[in-house]
């Protein structure tokens, strides 16, 4: 799961006017609490008020991202629970037999994808829209709470709440999906049966006319003039597959069962599988 670089957008025009504004109205769409004692509340109990004041926090968040246009695109969100993501590898957990304990892994790593993704987001917030929201916060809370603080322990809080119902594990399993992009008739009445037979030649082409020279074996000897090549170092000792067999299998010592090898363990294999490079 790469993470990418992402731009900045544009300035986002939001003042504290039009926030106290919008915090009234987002207020009294959530349930009927009414603005005194969310902005007066200052402990994360997670009590009725703090639920209703995390979900104006997080409406908040997305609104200015969104203004600002730097959405992250990597993990798809989740309806109704903005601070879970999803990505398609653990999308595929949804459809497997877990254990209380690997339900709570699986939320915490898609806690993990929401946190990472508004990280990012905030961060390509211009600085103008970055005082904005943090000032939008301030009045949601009560106190001075900068936007990636209030994510944490806003996630937290709905959390709590929403999976306080057993059921709604079960919810999220129907609705935790990265959706496709394809638009289906477009594809079907469109060009694409056409387009894809020229492609596919094109393709089979380029194979031909690129792919022959990796084909080829390395000559032996020390490397030509003007040819750079790079491997691991000679010290490097590549396991038998016996070894990477058990560091594998001690990686998966997680409730997912996901293999994440770390230290020693992650250069070792990186050493064992590194291919050799030769660039003229």
């Amino acid at each position: 799961m790469a993470e990418g670089f992402r731009i900045p957008g544009p300035v986002m025009r939001w003042r504290h006017a039009g926030a106290a504004i919008g915090l009234a109205v987002l207020l009294g769409a959530c349930g009927g609490f009414t603005p005194g004692p969310i902005m007066r509340g200052q402990a994360a109990a997670g009590g009725a008020g703090d639920v209703a004041a995390c979900r104006v926090v997080f409406a908040a968040i997305d609104r200015s991202v969104g203004t600002a246009g730097v959405g992250d695109a990597e993990a798809a969100r989740i309806a109704g629970l903005p601070y879970l993501r999803i990505a398609r590898f653990l999308a595929s957990f949804r459809h497997r037999d877990l254990d209380p304990g690997a339900e709570a892994a699986w939320l915490d790593r898609l806690a993990a994808l929401d946190r990472q993704a508004r990280t990012v987001e905030l961060a390509n917030l211009p600085a103008a829209g970055q005082r904005a929201l943090g000032a939008e916060i301030e009045a949601i809370v009560g106190r001075p709470e900068s936007p990636l603080d209030g994510v944490r322990r806003c996630a937290a809080i709905l959390r709590r709440h929403d999976f306080a119902d057993t059921g709604r594990i079960e919810a999220l399993r129907r609705t935790a999906y990265v959706p496709d992009h394809y638009a289906f008739w477009p594809q079907l009445f469109g060009l694409y049966p056409v387009s894809a037979v020229a492609v596919a030649a094109g393709f089979e082409s380029w194979k031909v006319e690129f792919l022959a020279d990796f084909a080829d074996a390395p000559e032996a000897g020390p490397p030509t003039a003007g040819l750079s090549v790079y491997r691991p170092p000679a010290t490097a000792a590549l396991l038998p597959p016996r070894a990477v067999a058990a560091i594998l299998a001690g990686a998966r010592r997680n409730p997912l069962g996901i293999a994440e090898p770390t230290g020693r363990d992650l250069r070792a294999l990186v050493e064992t599988f590194a291919p050799v490079w030769q660039v003229e």
